[in-house]
């Protein structure tokens, strides 16, 4: 963000502002990693788990303190150790990293993106396009898109000003 907003001549804050005017969702500058996202394991949780493991405490011993499961303690720590010792931030930092990772989108690829785009143009609903894709193309997965996938693209596309005829 501080390389856009010092190219734009603006302050970071602006940048960010601008960002959340256009409902682009980005990730928090100061991020509260005692707060869990829905399944995943919280700071607090890592800390608990690092002390436990520090007392020589085994791993259904401490999913039973946390009322978690003891796969989801074996695989934390087995995922977390660095050097043989498992280190509660660094975990919740690789954690929120991983999750950042952008994921390609199906409608990325040029061609069809183009007849997607060509076929809700001439008035074909996502249903309509998703299954006409899949008869044309029933050998070719990379030309198949389900319409979650193109309604998903319309609703993303919808929220950018000046995009809406993009998918």
């Amino acid at each position: 963000m501080a390389v856009a907003a010092q190219a734009a001549g603006v302050s970071r804050p602006t940048g960010y502002r601008w960002l959340s005017q256009h409902q682009k969702v980005l990730p928090s500058p100061v991020q509260d990693f005692s707060v869990a996202r829905s399944g995943l394991l919280s700071l607090r949780e890592r800390e608990e788990i690092g002390f436990q493991l520090a007392r020589g405490h085994g791993v259904r011993r401490i999913a039973a303190a946390l009322g978690r499961a003891p796969s989801t303690i074996s695989r934390e720590v087995a995922r977390n150790t660095v050097t043989g010792r498992y280190v509660p931030s660094l975990a919740q930092e690789q954690t929120w990293a991983r999750a950042r990772r952008p994921r390609a989108q199906k409608l990325d690829g040029l061609a069809l993106r183009e007849q997607v785009t060509t076929m809700l143009t001439d008035r074909f609903s996502p249903e309509q396009v998703a299954g006409r894709l899949k008869v044309e193309h029933p050998e070719n997965p990379e030309m198949q898109v389900s319409h979650e996938t193109i309604y998903q693209a319309l609703y993303v596309a919808a929220e950018v000003p000046g995009d809406g005829d993009d998918l």
